[in-house]
């Protein structure tokens, strides 16, 4: 009996390491590109988990967390080159009150509307912050004194004095804000956060959304 061509190829121990070569390689081509798909969606998860780590999760600003960061490299560019850094820090008037009249979900929605106008106001070299609660952090890296630190602070004033337009509902919540210029009003990170806090807490003491909380802090 004579067999077929084929079948004495197909017999060949040279085809069989041939299409065991082949096979092998398409089994290595498919198990890299599935390492590839999962190396990529790990980058891609820590990339989100740092940002989660240092952003808000409701208004999607930077955190006092990387504050801190951005307010010591600020400073250490400040000293080597001469110059001030602006601290500005704002709290709504009034808040508990939203929350307890109109509900959580409001209150969150005018954070985030006020998030967004802190946004707009600001110059591209500065930077945003919820610092926890309703308090707000707008830092100036390179600031003209206590006069540029100022004239934010009017432009933040007269946006933030807008009512809040929420369905039918429209909310007048305005801001108190206190400022400090970086080396006069505070030597380190603290420092200029204390200054610029009390500063704020006096502003709030000559407005309507004055009053204590049980620990005694102003809000």
């Amino acid at each position: 009996m004579v067999l077929p061509m084929e079948n004495l190829s197909a017999m060949r121990p040279g085809n069989n390491l041939l299409q065991s070569s082949r096979r092998k390689e398409a089994f290595l081509r498919n198990t890299i590109k599935t390492l590839h798909y999962k190396v990529m969606k790990l980058e891609k998860d820590l990339i989100e988990a740092r940002h989660f780590a240092n952003h808000d999760l409701l208004t999607g600003l930077a955190n006092r967390g990387l504050l801190r960061d951005r307010l010591l490299q600020s400073i250490n560019q400040a000293n080597r080159q001469g110059k001030q850094v602006g601290l500005l820090i704002l709290d709504l008037n009034g808040f508990k009150s939203i929350n307890d009249t109109y509900g959580h979900n409001i209150g969150d929605e005018v954070l985030i509307q006020m998030a967004r106008r802190l946004i707009a106001c600001v110059r591209a070299e500065d930077s945003t912050y919820r610092y926890g609660g309703d308090e707000f952090v707008v830092l100036l890296p390179e600031v003209d004194g206590i006069e540029g630190a100022n004239e934010l602070k009017k432009k933040l004033l007269e946006k933030l004095a807008v009512s809040y337009k929420i369905g039918r509902i429209s909310i007048l919540a305005p801001a108190s804000i206190g400022v400090a210029v970086y080396p006069t009003d505070g030597k380190n990170q603290m420092e200029l956060i204390n200054h610029a806090d009390e500063n704020m807490y006096t502003e709030k003491t000559k407005s309507n959304g004055f009053y204590t909380n049980n620990s005694g802090r102003h809000k």
